[in-house]
């Protein structure tokens, strides 16, 4: 277990995302977790007689100090002149400079990051996401004397150089460049793949022209509506993507045709959702492309299952369940500028390359998605960007958009 002692300086990274640490950015009034180095920070640890118990944080600037502090209405950690009293449970420790712990307000909430931004939240048993943004490996930078005035030799327990950071990395998305597996049926050639695309190709693209010649007059249509009447949508809002990209989307329901129980309510928050008047403007799929997107989701499974990503590992307290299904089209010179998805749009999102080329951007990780081709990541945690098409004609895509349940049993 780490010495920590009253004034000790603090690195706090994300156990979730190693790469990210506490800090802030200039525009914002709250601490999020940063990659950019001019914008991380360094915490100081005030210690009372409870130890771990009863801790709370601060940041020394050249001119100033401020306190690590809870906002009473949005639950948002800010900076500023109030100190908010917290305890710090040690999950596990790794050497005397090193652990990971959580930390836990007066009221049980814990500190967590959610689409970057540090807030407290109630602990739920059932929410494995809750439970790992929560996490934090904290590295001790340095401690100071007990007494100002000491001139004794340095000790460990006084000033120290600064540890090597804790490494612990994850890949942040799963590239999958052949997908001929999901669609052959066990047969040797990509008949039956370059079958299943081209049948999802025809399908967005009579989508598209009917979505011109015979649009939706109201947002709010009901279901059941004849597929000839079909919505298009600007592919903007979520992250406050710019309208440059010029990409245009329509939803479908999933295979299933009807959103899963307990999933409506969060799916109707997402932007784009909203604001065509929620779920009942989704389009029935197909039987044909029904069975395709119903082998995708469940190979998109698979190798969450496979790798233990985005806590698909075993005994997980969740199921994924796809919500929705986004037919996506970028015109040929256009580009999906970086940013980030709503926290509604869905916890993690599987893109199938259908028609074209582009390269796909998340946090800078940069791969050719090409056509029969698939990558799956959190759109809400990481900024992400598409390349303008690579060859003539635009890109097609789908985007399987998947939602956690909890089990409840």
């Amino acid at each position: 277990m780490p010495q920590i002692n009253n004034g000790v300086e603090l690195i706090i990274r994300s156990f979730n995302y190693p790469d990210y640490e506490w800090g802030h950015k200039c525009t914002d009034r709250c601490l999020s977790i940063v990659k950019r180095k001019d914008q991380r920070m360094s915490f100081t640890l005030s210690m009372t007689s409870a130890g771990l118990k009863s801790v709370s944080l601060s940041v020394h600037t050249v001119t100033d100090r401020y306190n690590v502090d809870i906002d009473e209405d949005s639950l948002e950690v800010i900076l500023g002149s109030v100190r908010s009293h917290l305890s710090i449970e040690v999950l596990e420790t790794f050497s005397d400079t090193a652990f990971i712990g959580r930390f836990v307000t007066k009221s049980g909430f814990w500190l967590r990051h959610s689409n970057y931004l540090l807030r407290a939240d109630p602990p739920d048993a059932n929410d494995r996401n809750l439970e790992e943004d929560s996490r934090w490996i904290i590295s001790l930078v340095r401690t100071v004397c007990e007494s100002p005035e000491s001139t004794a030799p340095g000790t460990p327990n006084s000033v120290t150089s600064m540890p090597p950071l804790l490494t612990m990395t994850r890949p942040i998305f799963i590239y999958v460049p052949d997908c001929q597996a999901c669609f052959s049926r066990g047969r040797t050639d990509d008949h039956s793949s370059k079958h299943s695309i081209q049948v999802m190709v025809e399908y967005l693209e009579s989508l598209l022209e009917l979505s011109v010649s015979k649009p939706r007059s109201s947002r709010y249509a009901e279901k059941g509506l004849d597929v000839d009447s079909v919505m298009s949508y600007m592919l903007q809002g979520a992250g406050g993507m710019s309208m440059d990209a010029q990409a245009t989307a329509i939803s479908t329901y999933p295979p299933h045709n009807d959103v899963p129980d307990g999933l409506v309510e969060r799916i109707e928050g997402a932007t784009t959702v909203k604001s065509r008047g929620g779920v009942k403007s989704f389009l029935s799929l197909p039987d044909e492309v029904s069975g395709s997107i119903s082998r995708l989701s469940k190979f998109a499974l698979s190798h969450m299952r496979r790798k233990r990503m985005f806590g698909m590992i075993p005994k997980a307290r969740f199921h994924l369940e796809l919500g929705f299904c986004e037919w996506i089209t970028l015109p040929n010179g256009s580009e999906i500028v970086p940013h980030r998805d709503g926290g509604n749009d869905c916890d993690v999102a599987a893109i199938f390359a259908l028609y074209n080329s582009a390269f796909v951007s998340v946090e800078g990780s940069q791969v050719r998605l090409d056509a029969g081709q698939m990558y799956i990541f959190e759109p809400q945690k990481y900024t992400h960007s598409v390349s303008k098409p690579l060859l003539e004609g635009p890109r097609h895509a789908v985007a399987l958009r998947f939602f956690r349940r909890p089990i409840t049993n």
